[in-house]
């Protein structure tokens, strides 16, 4: 048997396995659960769980039908009834049976569930990949939530952003992570948060904290900040702080419609500009090329993407800029240009003083070769929405139609566009490839309501769609 399930003294299939609708968990999560992993039958540290276990009922009032002794032997028979020999072990207690009532039920104990499954362990060779966010699990109190709702939607945002783990902070102040406690190691010393009401005491962390005491491995029980997260042995971020809150941008989706609601953004002081600027600096260096999209914050003058592209171009990097307005403005008027410029036809129009429309394509050509703004530039692509888009690239000219698709979320779907400008041309692709390959990253992000998702599945079909044309 794989999986195998235990509800007061009954086990089989977890499949088939029953419990009653008026079990106080179904109403509010009233109850305290411990997890661990066995392996040739063997379950790990199933003593401190044990105690951990009972530590929470207690605490929580609820009483149990069973001594640590008998709890362990419910677990060690439950691992012996199943075939795997590497499973993973849960096990919970609900406060028990009643009619709805906010109240503790005046009798009766606490019913008990198994659940074993098998799960190998990961390979912790391997490097993780994290997120931040916000440590709110206890702070929900405008929601009737069944207690680890946050926990639950943290799990989600990790696996949407393709990552492993979230790290939770309450400020800058971490504290643990959605499955997990976090520590760092920073100069040699062992870091992990103090066993105060911010985080659950792991048993693994008090494993870890021992094994470093054997082994002479300094260990400071302090909180620690997402700064010191981020700076920690072995992280590597380029990531330059500034005072300011970033910004959020939302995205409503609604009867086929979008509406984005952008807030205005931090203010950026003359240093942290500075610091910045320096921090492009040495990621030019190293990089062939460097895409820089969107409008600027508040305290960075119009010129600013005009000095990135001076400087990416001195380290040797091609840039690719997305922009408009009177920063795109002042990257054209600038001796330093960048390797692409893709302004959408309103935009390209306000440039040019003209009103071509998606027709004009050969009028359009002439007015952007006559525009001494635009000499020197090497690629020139002019987007047209569902009319696909042209491309100009030295003294070459095409037309890129994309198929007609279901559009699910369009957000996100420029950004894409420009990646898929920036991999095909860091590749040295051909003219054709680099504009298909990016008409499609562009497609793909728009049928995912994932903002910024491509569904890869569809590569082939959409890449095999999209008709470029010379002119």
């Amino acid at each position: 048997m794989e999986n195998l399930g235990y509800y007061n003294g009954k086990f089989g299939p977890l499949e088939e396995m029953m419990v009653p609708m008026n079990d106080r968990v179904c109403y509010f999560g009233d109850g305290v659960y411990d997890a661990t992993y066995s392996r040739n039958g063997v379950i790990f540290a199933l003593d401190e769980h044990i105690d951990r276990f009972f530590n929470s009922a207690g605490l929580l009032r609820i009483e149990l039908p069973c001594t640590k002794d008998e709890m362990k032997d419910i677990l060690n028979d439950m691992v012996s009834k199943v075939d795997s020999g590497n499973n993973f072990v849960y096990w919970q207690a609900t406060r028990g049976t009643g009619i709805r009532n906010h109240a503790f039920p005046k009798e009766g104990k606490a019913n008990i569930w198994v659940t074993i499954k098998p799960a190998e362990v990961k390979d912790l060779s391997q490097r993780i990949k994290l997120i931040t966010l916000e440590d709110t699990r206890f702070l929900h109190c405008n929601i009737k939530t069944l207690n680890l709702i946050p926990s639950v939607m943290a799990a989600q945002k990790t696996v949407e952003a393709g990552c492993d783990e979230s790290v939770f902070h309450r400020g800058d102040r971490v504290t643990e992570c959605a499955h997990s406690n976090v520590h760092i190691i920073k100069d040699g010393v062992f870091k992990t948060h103090p066993t105060d009401h911010y985080i659950l005491p792991g048993i693994a962390r008090a494993h870890l904290i021992r094994a470093c005491k054997a082994n002479n491995i300094p260990v400071d029980e302090t909180p620690f900040t997402v700064a010191e997260l981020m700076d920690a042995d072995g992280v590597k971020n380029d990531f330059v702080p500034i005072a300011g809150e970033t910004r959020i941008c939302l995205n409503i989706l609604h009867e086929g419609n979008q509406t984005e609601l952008l807030e205005s953004g931090p203010q950026i002081a003359p240093a942290e500009l500075e610091a910045f600027t320096a921090k492009f600096a040495e990621l030019a260096a190293k990089a062939d090329v460097v895409t820089l999209s969107g409008s600027l914050p508040r305290g960075v003058d119009a010129g600013y993407y005009a000095d990135l592209v001076k400087i990416a171009e001195e380290a040797g990097a091609k840039v690719l800029l997305d922009t408009s307005g009177a920063s795109l403005e002042a990257a054209l008027e600038s001796d330093a240009k960048p390797e692409l410029v893709k302004p959408n036809l309103t935009e390209t129009n306000g440039l040019l003083g003209t009103s071509f429309t998606t027709d004009d394509v050969d009028a359009l050509r002439e007015a952007l070769a006559a525009d001494d703004r635009f000499a020197g530039i090497p690629w020139v692509v002019v987007s047209m929405g569902a009319a696909g888009s042209v491309g100009f690239h030295e003294g070459r000219a095409f037309r890129a139609k994309t198929p007609a698709i279901a559009a699910v979320n369009a957000t996100g779907s420029g950004d894409s566009t420009i990646a898929g400008f920036a991999h095909a041309i860091a590749a040295g692709a051909d003219d054709v490839t680099v504009l298909k390959t990016a008409n499609t990253c562009g497609k793909l992000n728009a049928m995912d309501p994932k903002t910024g998702h491509l569904v890869m599945d569809r590569w082939d079909e959409i890449y095999n769609n999209v008709e470029v044309t010379e002119l």
